[in-house]
């Protein structure tokens, strides 16, 4: 639990996030929130992540993440212990 600056109590909630990775994860939760948010065509785009959060084993609320490039391994080395 937390507590504002106003000693008002509030209780944490955490949810369970999911990526959507294929078509037919997207249609399913098109079918179940009643309206089409993800684009099933778009599911395999590299620059998109979809994502979903889950309450009570349903999908309530989606999202989605714009990745504008690519990230790249610039260069790599031996972490050596010193003990």
């Amino acid at each position: 639990m937390k507590y504002s600056g106003k000693d008002q109590l509030f209780q944490e909630k955490i949810y369970k996030v999911q990526e959507v990775r294929t078509e037919e994860e997207a249609e399913s939760i098109n079918n179940i929130l009643g309206f089409k948010k993800f684009n099933p065509d778009r599911i395999q785009d590299a620059q998109l992540r979809y994502y979903f959060i889950v309450k009570d084993d349903r999908p309530v609320c989606t999202g989605v993440m714009s990745i504008k490039k690519q990230c790249l391994l610039l260069g790599s080395y031996i972490y050596r212990s010193r003990f």
